[in-house]
């Protein structure tokens, strides 16, 4: 692994001559220049799928810090974000493909860095999600390439930062790595400027007996014990950012039991018999427009989410649930303020609503 990193070094810097100086498309020259404020606390990051202004005029922008684009570029919604002293960034997805030679690392690299320096990016968001088992020369080899590329980053581009998407915790029940995900947190963590924990999709491997359920996306203690999980194997939290998704999951259920039991059907997920994979994602603005007067609603205290169960008359028999968060935001951000973490996270933008947004704490913006 030395020899493989040091010949990815000699060939990043021949390739320094290739970022070039990117015209600046706003009309304030001054917005294309890297935000600088402090990064380091008191975060809101929102991810955006690909949009236009009829989303980026409902932001907040008094409550955002950082924007990670996903699958998209637009250089007035930089423009604008810059404006409004907000970061924005790629969501830099890589898999171990990517990895596989020095020199796809390196020119993984070299694009990421060009694709920041042409759109007057902030930085970078890492993320990869392919299972590798624990100790293993591609764990390490994942541990090694967010590291080179952080400090390729600062180095190339003063100012950035870089960031890097964990799950929501560093190990599922059965002591094992979330979704086969056997990466060195630790070592990740104090590589990358912040880490943000996705402390959603907590149902993705799902160990139930003797029949699969449906359930919570984001339970509230799952949460508290993935926190202390990652204390535990010595994450510092003061550089971790919590992110939530503002979404609903919908579950058809095979069987339907009259104390709100619904039985779903059973999906093998990297090594789980369930998995919420088979519950249809309906974004929290889309549900909180669906009238559900007539559906049955139970609270559940250990997930605290409310569950709705609807009855479709136009399919017999047919039975769906939905698990919804309705004030876990709340807890969520005192828990965030209680472990000194450096922010919130918000998986989409484009999910929230007037009602959600209010709920989001307000950021001191630096000029």
């Amino acid at each position: 692994m030395q020899k493989l990193l040091f010949s990815i070094g000699i060939i990043a810097v021949c390739c320094l001559s290739s970022i070039v100086d990117a015209k600046c498309p706003c009309n304030d020259p001054n917005d294309c220049n890297r935000i600088t404020t402090d990064w380091k606390t008191n975060q809101t990051i929102g991810y955006l799928l690909e949009s236009n202004e009829t989303i980026w005029s409902t932001f907040k922008w008094n409550k955002l810090t950082i924007i990670s684009l996903i699958d998209f570029h637009q250089p007035k919604l930089m423009c604008l974000a810059h404006h409004n002293k907000i970061r924005i960034m790629a969501f830099g997805n890589f898999t171990l493909n990517d990895l596989s030679s020095s020199d796809k690392m390196n020119k993984w690299i070299e694009y990421r860095l060009k694709e920041a320096q042409d759109n007057f990016y902030d930085g970078i968001n890492l993320f990869i999600d392919d299972p590798v088992e624990p100790n293993s020369t591609f764990s390490q080899r994942i541990t090694d390439f967010i590291s080179l590329t952080t400090k390729r980053f600062h180095q190339e581009l003063p100012g950035s930062i870089v960031l890097f998407n964990a799950p929501f915790s560093p190990k599922n029940e059965k002591g094992k790595g979330v979704d086969g995900k056997n990466y060195d947190y630790v070592a990740i963590s104090k590589s990358v400027d912040l880490m943000v924990a996705m402390e959603f999709d907590q149902r993705s491997q799902s160990f139930d007996e003797p029949k699969c359920l449906a359930g919570a996306p984001e339970s509230l203690y799952i949460t508290i014990g993935s926190l202390m999980a990652y204390k535990n194997i010595g994450v510092n939290l003061n550089r971790m950012i919590m992110a939530l998704g503002f979404y609903v999951d919908e579950y058809l259920c095979v069987e339907y039991h009259q104390n709100y039991r619904c039985i779903i059907e059973s999906y093998n997920y990297r090594g789980a018999n369930c998995s919420s994979k088979v519950a249809n994602r309906i974004p929290w603005n889309v549900f909180e427009k669906i009238d559900r007067q007539c559906w049955r609603e139970v609270w559940d205290e250990h997930s605290n989410h409310d569950i709705y169960t609807f009855l479709d008359n136009s399919i017999y028999g047919q039975v769906k649930q939905y698990w919804t968060d309705n004030l876990g935001i709340f807890k969520k951000i005192r828990l965030i303020n209680e472990n000194q973490m450096s922010g919130i996270g918000v998986w989409m933008l484009n999910y929230l609503d007037d009602k959600t947004w209010f709920q989001l704490p307000q950021r001191q913006q630096q000029a």
